[in-house]
């Protein structure tokens, strides 16, 4: 859980350097790890076996996409 954790100092930076989102390879990187709201209702929503092994390739195995 010590991973989730993240200080002011910290997330004002990230903030920061991040602000262009979607066009930020680092934005894409740090969301990588986070619980996102999307990725928790595809976890609270998934049904049946094939469906969650699916998600599981999507959360543990995220690619980047950059828009351009």
């Amino acid at each position: 859980m010590m991973s989730l954790e993240t200080s002011l100092d910290t997330a004002h930076t990230i903030e920061n350097s991040t602000k262009e989102q979607n066009s930020c390879v680092e934005w894409h990187q740090l969301r990588r790890s986070r619980v996102t709201s999307s990725k928790f209702r595809e976890v609270c929503h998934t049904r049946g076996q094939s469906s969650a092994e699916n998600l599981e390739k999507t959360l543990l195995r995220p690619t980047i996409r950059l828009q351009t």
